[in-house]
């Protein structure tokens, strides 16, 4: 390498880790799991815990859409159902350049959950296992009362986005084996995925 190579090589590893230490610093929660209270649970046969549902499901497909992380914010372990900051997220970004393709020819259903906050992907705590676990507890609590009230026996896909897309991932490996032969695909992008 020339020295050149080598500075600007050197530059950018500090800018990395100089950014992966302000997210580290100003995402920590700062107290542990149990000592933050969890934000209420979602109850997903009521229509607002839902970012989108619709009227009628009068198209042949359902998709069940996990949204990714999009609560950025040190307040809590997990995000609070009714944070604004992630509706408008979903309204402005999430519905627009993710759903839109699966909306026009689907019936889309995307629940809102108690996301983990970004800090819990960062820490090989405990606390921040648990903030995953409470939000694929309430991801599988969604998925099961799509599958018994919702979807009517239609065909779905699952789609999902990063976090959205770990959890279902999990759905996939979790779901009743009658349940298979309505799967039509999964979409599950930006996560790591096993080969098999």
């Amino acid at each position: 390498l020339g020295v050149g190579a080598g500075l600007a090589l050197l530059a950018l590893a500090s800018a990395y880790f100089a950014r992966d230490n302000l997210i580290r610093y100003t995402l920590n929660p700062g107290q542990s799991f149990e000592l933050l209270p969890a934000p209420f649970a979602p109850e997903y046969s009521r229509l607002d815990a839902w970012a989108v549902v619709p009227d009628e499901a009068k198209k042949k497909i359902d998709v069940f859409f996990i949204t990714p992380t999009l609560y950025f914010s040190a307040e809590h372990w997990n995000a609070p159902i009714d944070a604004s900051v992630v509706d408008q997220r979903i309204k402005s970004v999430i519905l627009p350049l993710y759903a839109a393709p699966f909306s026009a020819s689907a019936n889309l259903f995307l629940p809102r959950y108690r996301q983990a906050a970004p800090y819990s992907f960062m820490s090989a705590s405990e606390d921040g296992r648990k903030a995953r676990e409470l939000a694929y507890h309430d991801v599988k609590a969604a998925f099961d009362n799509f599958l018994t009230s919702r979807n009517d026996g239609r065909p779905f896909i699952i789609a999902g986005y990063g976090q959205g897309a770990l959890y279902g991932l999990r759905l996939l490996a979790e779901m009743p084996k009658d349940k298979h032969k309505q799967l039509i695909a999964a979409y599950l992008v930006e996560a790591a995925l096993p080969v098999d």
